[in-house]
């Protein structure tokens, strides 16, 4: 889908047509001027804009309405999205790496496979959120709205959490600490082996059974 064709966009066609130009002319401080210009009050209305592997790098979007947008793929490095509201927005595989996303909501975002390596989400809003496969490394999460299973799935090294959080990584992770990873193969060693002890025990007593003649029910065989 182009640029151009924006179906589920419904916020303001103005503030649409000046993001469009600047990604059309590669050049984003035409829509970083125009956002500025307009004071520090100002909210851009972008509710539903499809921004698909978009360069939206350094961009500024502080404060705005992007709810339901879709910025798969997108580049959106050392962007500010800063208060913007980004509620069942769509971010899986964008890079967010070294963005300020300060108090910005995500309640109910898909942000899988995505990027936020060193961000700031201070103070961010990610209830009901999908992180599943994400980069955090080294981002800040202090005072961040989010539970450990939010987390699930993702890359959290030297990430500053919010309060006690803690994340359990994944067992196939690189982050497992070598004891943990020891732990968690011998238990499945462990369960292997009494899977395996008890079919034995189980062809035992077929055998046993069956050399007296007897189901396994106790019934005579006839």
């Amino acid at each position: 889908m182009s640029l151009d064709e924006q179906p589920d966009f419904t916020g303001n066609p103005r503030h649409l047509l000046v993001l469009q130009q600047a990604l059309k002319e590669g050049n984003i401080l035409i829509w970083n001027k125009f956002n500025n210009s307009n004071g520090p009050r100002f909210i851009a209305n972008l509710k539903g804009v499809r921004l698909c592997g978009q360069n939206l790098k350094e961009v500024d979007l502080k404060r705005a309405n992007l709810r339901n947008a879709d910025f798969s793929n997108c580049d959106l490095r050392f962007a500010r999205l800063d208060g913007a509201c980004l509620e069942k927005a769509i971010l899986n595989k964008a890079d967010l790496s070294f963005a300020s996303l300060k108090r910005t909501h995500l309640e109910g975002a898909s942000i899988t496979n995505a990027k936020f390596v060193r961000s700031n989400l201070e103070q961010a809003y990610l209830k009901d959120s999908l992180l599943a496969g994400s980069d955090l490394s080294q981002a800040i999460l202090t005072g961040a709205v989010l539970k450990a299973e939010n987390l699930a799935g993702t890359t959290t090294r030297g990430t500053k959490m919010p309060g006690k959080i803690k994340v359990r990584p994944h067992e196939d992770s690189p982050d497992l600490p070598p004891w943990l990873r020891a732990k968690k193969e011998e238990e499945n060693r462990r369960s292997r082996r009494l899977v395996k002890e008890k079919m034995e025990q189980k062809e035992r007593e077929a055998r046993r059974l069956g050399r007296l003649g007897l189901k396994r029910t106790g019934q005579w065989k006839s």
